[in-house]
């Protein structure tokens, strides 16, 4: 198991709470977890062990896909398009959603890191999509897990628009039917206007006469791949700022009584310690906003008129709030 995996696990945890496939094209049915099943596609060519990384696509299905019997899921977007297209350029994984349930990040996130141990996949050229409830799934997860994906790509969904500040830098197209009566197209137009005020300049394509189904144009289109395939994850490099900042920030963060965050400054760097768990370093992105190398983690420090930090903000699997303690 990757380092990189167990210090995301590890940390979630205090936050909170090799198969051999056919080498063909084809989509073979899949169990992750008991009645969650997936399809999976390995595109024309690809090889175990040839060593040759392949770019990734997530897809989460609608609402009308949930069950059981897991050939629905092929009705609508990559997954049937793959039926016939056996050059499709990506690994394609179809989770189907149980019954009467949503999507749900933290088991889709344990899915991808299993396909990404087992197979080769280009983590730098990772992309994730759905449409209707799966692109309300697509948000969620992006959110939750903002250093997941090279881009996004969501399709008549909608999300917390309070939440897009930790995907502010992720490249995403949004598509919508402007006579959508199933889901309003002001879900979207709140998405995008959220990031817009966060700085993303997210693409938004509105299909004029379209009502709700406006993912089979999208998914037909080769720009839409070739825009996906573009985008690589992008390295998160640290910024240099004035180490004298740190000494506002340090102290202690409750999120909750069993939930402590100690920050201290070293050396002119800044570490964080959450109950029970390893020392991190916490490198700087803006004067206020920090995150930890290798993980989906990232915080923000809220400060007074006099620039001491007060509270402390943590995106990951969500955004929770900490008082400091004096």
């Amino acid at each position: 198991m990757r380092p990189t995996y167990v210090l995301r696990l590890l940390l979630v945890v205090a936050c909170l709470y090799s198969l051999q496939l056919p080498l063909q094209a084809q989509q073979e049915a899949k169990k992750f977890v008991t009645e969650t099943g997936y399809l999976l596609f390995l595109p024309e060519g690809y090889k175990k062990d040839d060593g040759k990384k392949w770019p990734l696509m997530l897809f989460l299905h609608g609402s009308g896909e949930r069950g059981t019997v897991l050939d629905s899921v092929k009705k609508h977007g990559p997954p049937k398009i793959v039926e016939t297209q056996k050059d499709f350029p990506f690994i394609l994984i179809s989770p189907q959603c149980p019954p009467n349930q949503g999507w749900h990040p933290p088991l889709l996130d344990a899915l991808l890191e299993e396909v990404i141990q087992e197979h080769n996949v280009d983590t730098e050229r990772m992309y994730l999509t759905g449409l209707s409830m799966g692109g309300y799934g697509t948000w969620e997860y992006a959110t939750m897990y903002p250093n997941r994906f090279a881009a996004i790509v969501p399709i008549c969904g909608g999300g917390d628009p309070a939440k897009v500040w930790s995907i502010r830098n992720l490249p995403i197209w949004v598509f919508h039917g402007a006579k959508d009566q199933a889901v309003p197209i002001k879900q979207s137009e709140d998405m995008v206007n959220a990031l817009k005020n966060v700085g993303n300049n997210a693409k938004f394509t509105v299909y004029p006469e379209a009502g709700h189904d406006s993912w089979t144009v999208t998914y037909n289109n080769p720009e839409l791949y070739q825009w996906l395939l573009s985008h690589k994850k992008k390295e998160r490099l640290a910024v240099e700022v004035d180490p004298k900042i740190f000494d506002k920030y340090v102290g202690k963060y409750e999120f909750s009584p069993q939930f402590i965050f100690t920050v201290t400054k070293e050396r002119d760097h800044l570490y964080g310690q959450a109950s029970g768990q390893p020392k991190v370093e916490l490198l700087p992105e803006t004067e206020k906003d920090y995150f930890i190398k290798e993980a989906d983690i990232q915080f923000t420090f809220v400060t007074d008129n006099k620039g001491k930090a007060t509270e402390l903000i943590l995106y990951q699997n969500g955004e929770r709030r900490a008082k400091r303690l004096k």
